[in-house]
């Protein structure tokens, strides 16, 4: 019984079998943690969203856009320089001024994108990877803190690793079996909807193409080949279409003050320079899975990824052009200075999955090969499991203890509550600045949790004069002293300060100091 071996119904069990064939009983231990770590994934996705965590900048920028247009503007240049894909911009629409303003209903779209992608990432890798691989992949990615992060946000990540992953799952599908055409009719057909959702989503999309390709090379079906210029005519018609109807202005927009930002995430010219930014970029965020960070703190799993590779290269070379073109692609598109290559995680989701699976193919390989004992099989699943299983743990507590990206946001949004309820046993609440010039996370939920806000009251001080013997006032400019104020309210009354709080928070950089928030509770003499 101890040398029974399962057999995987696709591809037995992996790229190349163990040195010695593992046990029937340990190939069920290992689909046990791999269980256990889905379940975990998805609990953490939902112990994140459960916590409400505070809408931080660029949510909350992409939110005031989606408040303050219509329907039909939602496909016109975004403000405060923000980028993304026309049907999500859509769908975010909808839900907010469907069902009202809320981080749930905002984010419960990128929630099930997310959690969708840890099953179908699963089901996929499983084509690919023997069961230890499967377990190790599935880990990194599902419990990996930038997917997990990215799907509780009101921004497109999640769907750039979901629509990436669905891509990758076809073109695996079909080029295992060729003659089942209807994966590839299936991708020409969705295409250029991924494509509404995700902007990098073309760059797997490409790779498709460049699969499809290579194989009507080898394998000149008719069926085949009329699917496969379907999905090239898809890929680019959609890319176009998605362009005309939001990228071109928004890139026309945004791409000056983009191209400054990530600057960092484009090859430099001097060859020295490329290559130590090519060990800095593969080094870094691009490969943070499940955990790892800047200046080498990712090296361990470019390793690994790296004997994966080798591994592939050697046994499954057919599923390159696939699973490698679009880290081509994206880096093409950065030495034109039109898409980031690496630099951070948010921006290469789409790469996510493909970083993972190598990633566990070289590790399973390691211990495959070099691991000959039953007991030292079972041991070094029960080290994977828990290890990957403690990542989860650790991360959903942090998350717990720190329900925010920075303290600033979750301090922002903890005085706007503090205010609008202060405000509330008062004739009002009084904005001194102008609505558009007050700083987007105060801004955002001002709008949403005040009533009855007046704002620019610095200039406009007819609220000075109304019925009402109290007023709480609201001030962001740190050279407005409040006898200024009073001084300019005076001729609607007299009015004096009965209390004050001010607030420092560090939400810009800190080059730029922190955001000034002074609170004045005024009363009637």
């Amino acid at each position: 019984m101890a040398g029974e071996t399962k057999t995987n119904p696709v591809l037995n069990t992996g790229p190349t079998p163990p040195t010695v064939p593992w046990s029937s009983h340990t190939y069920q231990l290992i689909d046990r943690w791999t269980l256990v770590l889905l379940v975990a994934a998805v609990a953490w996705r939902l112990i994140r969203f459960a916590l409400k965590m505070p809408m931080w900048g660029d949510e909350a920028m992409l939110d005031l856009n989606i408040m303050d247009r219509s329907l039909g503007q939602m496909l016109r240049p975004l403000g405060f320089g923000q980028v993304a894909p026309p049907l999500f911009l859509l769908g975010e629409w909808l839900m907010q001024h469907g069902l009202g303003n809320s981080e749930y209903i905002l984010r419960i779209g990128p929630l099930l994108a997310g959690m969708a992608s840890c099953f179908i990432f699963w089901r996929w890798s499983r084509m690919l990877l023997s069961p230890l691989g499967t377990l190790v992949a599935v880990g990194f990615f599902a419990l990996g803190y930038y997917p997990v992060r990215h799907c509780v946000e009101v921004k497109p990540y999640a769907f750039d690793e979901l629509t990436a992953l669905v891509l990758y799952f076809l073109g695996t599908a079909w080029i295992l079996q060729p003659q089942r055409t209807r994966y590839l009719w299936i991708a020409a057909i969705i295409t250029p909807l991924l494509l509404g959702f995700s902007y990098p989503s073309v760059f797997v999309a490409g790779g498709l193409c460049a699969a499809v390709a290579v194989e009507l090379l080898k394998n000149r079906r008719w069926t085949n080949f009329v699917a496969g210029i379907l999905l090239a005519v898809a890929t680019v018609g959609g890319f176009l279409l998605v362009l005309k109807l939001a990228g071109a202005g928004q890139y026309h927009r945004t791409g000056a003050t983009m191209r400054v930002y990530w600057h960092h995430s484009f090859p430099p010219g001097n060859p020295l320079h490329f290559l130590i930014w090519l060990i800095r970029i593969h080094t870094g965020n691009l490969f943070a899975y499940p955990v790892g960070g800047k200046r080498g703190g990712s090296t361990a799993t470019f390793l690994v990824f790296l004997v994966g590779l080798a591994v592939f290269i050697r046994y499954r070379r057919k599923f390159l052009v696939l699973l490698l073109t679009p880290f081509i692609l994206t880096f093409i598109a950065a030495i034109l200075r039109r898409y980031p290559y690496g630099g951070s995680a948010r921006v290469a989701q789409h790469l996510a999955p493909v970083i993972c699976l190598l990633a566990g193919a070289g590790i399973a390989w390691l211990v495959e090969k070099f691991l000959l004992l039953e007991s030292q099989h079972r041991l070094a699943t029960h080290i994977a499991g828990g290890l990957l299983l403690t990542v989860a743990i650790i991360g959903a507590l942090r998350d717990i203890l720190h329900p925010y990206k920075t303290p600033a946001d979750e301090k922002a949004r903890s005085i706007v509550v503090h205010v609008v309820r202060q405000a509330a046993n008062s004739g009002g609440l009084v904005v001194v600045q102008p609505m558009k010039a007050v700083p987007v996370n105060f801004q955002l939920y001002l709008r949403w949790y005040g009533r009855h806000i007046i704002w620019n009251g610095g200039q406009t001080t007819g609220w000075a004069g109304s019925p009402g013997n109290r007023r709480v006032v609201l001030n962001f400019n740190a050279h407005l002293s409040p006898s200024l104020l009073l001084a300019k309210v005076a001729r609607q009354g007299p009015w004096r300060i009965a209390g004050r709080k001010t607030w420092h928070v560090q939400i810009l950089p800190v080059q730029q100091g922190p955001t000034f928030c002074q609170v004045l509770d005024l009363r009637r003499r």
